[in-house]
């Protein structure tokens, strides 16, 4: 039956590796190309930042010049994580792949232990996200939250922050990280556009739904008195991207998939591993 189980298991777990040599593969090639600015990479960033410039060319009623979106310094060290979490992969995919096929020992104790760590760390993450999610998710929230209030300028903003807040704002159709009162307390965002009550922002232009801001006083009602026909400014994109994450039964399958997963190539591994040493200790006749 163990032998069994174990034949099972080789072809199981060189099935899976493979499939995380690939992944491995794929993030790798990832990371590398937006650390090296690629310009297939790049050009996906183009429309959207045409979007932005446009709506600030219409806000200052001048033609804006936006630099070059650096990747590498918008994301931030999500590159170097795609990189270190492909090369993980890869590391873990061969060692199941050579463990499994040739019946190595030591490739075998090792892919178990990283494994079973994986399935350990990802079950207990799944139990805090179901039974209080705000343990892991307030700390970037608030993370966010506080370098928007820090360094936002708003539409017209040059700066990496402002960019990359405008475009996501824009683009998902989202307002802050929470809602529109997250810009009560940022510093650098011009809330009032000329000297008349009538220019107080009470959210930004990037919050306006698509067309609904055409000009300062003559249409900026999304901006001055936002409301849902003209604004998205009670959806915060913190919880737009939650949503999509979470959305419906995909996490739950998901993590069920992923947890599931990884119990059954550490109990494979396990079955391996005694075959190998039964094998070991076989005593011939």
């Amino acid at each position: 039956m163990c032998q069994c189980l174990s034949i099972l298991g080789r072809i199981l777990i060189g099935i899976l590796s493979l499939i995380f040599t690939i992944i491995g593969v794929a993030l790798l090639a990832a990371g590398v190309m937006v650390k090296v600015q690629a310009p297939f990479v790049s050009g996906l960033f183009d429309t959207a930042l045409k979007i932005v410039q446009a709506q600030a060319d219409a806000l200052t009623s001048s033609s804006n010049t936006f630099p070059e979106i650096n990747l590498d310094e918008v994301i931030g060290g999500l590159a170097i994580a795609f990189i270190v979490l492909g090369l993980v992969m890869m590391v873990i995919g061969i060692f199941g792949l050579v463990g499994a096929c040739c019946m190595i020992k030591c490739m075998v104790i090792c892919y178990m232990v990283i494994v079973g760590l994986l399935f350990v760390s990802q079950l207990a993450l799944v139990l805090i996200l179901v039974l209080n999610r705000g343990l892991i998710l307030d700390y970037p929230r608030n993370g966010l939250k506080t370098t928007l209030q820090k360094e936002f300028q708003g539409l017209d903003g040059k700066d990496v922050t402002s960019l990359t807040f405008n475009l996501v704002m824009t683009q998902l159709e989202c307002c802050g990280i929470d809602n529109n009162k997250d810009f009560a307390e940022a510093t650098k965002w011009q809330a009032n556009y000329g000297t008349m009550s009538t220019h107080m922002y009470t959210a930004p232009i990037a919050c306006c739904k698509t067309g609904e801001f055409t000009a300062p006083t003559t249409g900026d009602a999304c901006a001055r008195t936002p409301d849902a026909s003209n604004s998205n400014f009670n959806q915060g994109c913190f919880d737009t991207l939650l949503d999509f994450i979470f959305k419906g039964d995909t996490f739950i399958i998901f993590a069920c998939a992923d947890v599931g997963g990884l119990f059954l190539l550490t109990f494979f591994s396990a079955v391996i591993l005694y075959e190998i040493v039964k094998k070991d200790n076989k005593v011939g006749p």
